[in-house]
């Protein structure tokens, strides 16, 4: 018959096994039947002593865990015949090994506080008493799925009295002299009653997810994009192109060598960088010097008043360099094409006002031929 509900056990067990979760921070329920038997005592044990139990469980991490037990426990002897029952609680710390594991092997030590009522001894008086007991606990969890556990449990236990097989003698426990001792062979099931955080030390456990690829609605994205971008007025390159080439003087005059002055090349505060507004000017001065090639150009740089007069001087240095590159990029001579800097030494207006400082923060050609 045991061997029937060995199987059943075993069976049910391993057709239900899951892979592991570890909740921190998470309470659970125990309850089960537990087989009691004595080991160290002055009687002969039988086959039929039973008991159960009810825990609740704290895991404080994937690994450490308390447990308070409630049980009960009859204990029986052949020779002479004689029954202890127990009645108690106490208190078990618990370690476990490999927790995001489906199968995860623990070990646990601890105390109880029990009342036992001895009957049927020949040796002492029949009576009722309270003691205690060191429990060292190895056990094994085997998961159901989420929340749920399987577990068995095989305890040694050492109590303080002498009398708790109802014999006198010299048998006992680990804890020295003559107390008597004996092992609980325990299987039950622990249900969690919160799943509140689930722990990310089990995550590589699980390894890399499988990737699923999902369909990408881009016109979902695209009219998301245009719902939420800011409304900006486009700027028509060709208009101002045109404006330019009308009003602009197609060759510099004897007046205009002196400073050429490209109206509409200037730099955002501390940026050696041409804006989008630049281009356009700078390709109209490109035709004219394409057309006059015996005209060679000083590229001026120049800054508005913030900042020290050398980091100016190095900046006036860049934008008359960046303006240089391009025109070279366009087919000018390089040449035909020097480059100085000024600084904030010539403002062409006052500097009091942000408009006038972006003025002055300009290119400007010197004509030599």
């Amino acid at each position: 018959m045991r061997k029937l509900i060995l199987i059943a056990t075993i069976i049910l067990v391993t057709s239900t096994i899951n892979f592991g979760q570890v909740y921190i921070q998470s309470w659970g329920l125990g309850f089960g039947f537990l087989y009691p038997r004595y080991i160290a005592a002055d009687v002969i044990p039988t086959d039929f002593s039973y008991g159960g139990y009810l825990s609740l469980q704290h895991e404080f991490s994937e690994h450490v865990g308390v447990r308070l037990k409630g049980y009960y426990a009859e204990l029986k002897s052949e020779k002479p015949e004689i029954i202890s029952t127990l009645m108690g609680g106490g208190l078990d710390l618990i370690y476990s090994f490999v927790p995001c594991e489906p199968v995860s092997p623990y070990m646990g030590f601890g105390f109880n506080g029990f009342t036992a009522a001895v009957e049927k001894a020949t040796l002492v008086k029949n009576k009722t008493y309270y003691a205690y007991q060191f429990n060292l606990l190895g056990g094994v969890n085997w998961s159901l799925g989420e929340g749920a556990k399987f577990k068995t449990e095989i305890g040694y236990h050492t109590v303080s009295e002498d009398q708790f097989d109802g014999v006198n003698g010299p048998s006992g426990g680990f804890l020295g002299g003559g107390q008597d001792a004996y092992m609980s062979f325990e299987v039950g099931f622990l249900i969690y009653l919160n799943l509140d955080e689930a722990s990310k030390f089990c995550d590589i456990y699980k390894g890399i997810p499988k990737y699923t690829p999902t369909i990408v609605d881009y016109n979902r994205i695209e009219r998301i994009v245009k719902q939420n971008s800011p409304k900006t007025e486009g700027i028509d390159y060709n208009r101002i192109e045109e404006i330019i080439r009308r009003y602009a003087e197609q060759k510099p005059t004897e007046e205009t060598k002196k400073n050429w002055v490209l109206i509409g090349v200037n730099f955002e505060s501390g940026k050696s960088t041409l804006t989008a507004e630049a281009y356009p000017i700078l390709i109209n001065a490109v035709s004219v010097l394409l057309l006059n090639p015996e005209l060679n150009v000083e590229i001026h740089g120049h800054t508005d008043n913030v900042g020290g007069a050398e980091l100016n001087r190095k900046l006036s240095i860049a934008r008359a360099e960046t303006v240089q590159r391009f025109l070279i990029s366009k087919g000018v001579q390089p040449s035909r094409l020097s480059v100085t800097g000024f600084g904030d030494t010539q403002p062409l207006v006052d500097n009091n006002t942000p408009e006038g400082k972006a003025i002055n923060r300009r290119i400007e050609f010197k004509v030599t031929e």
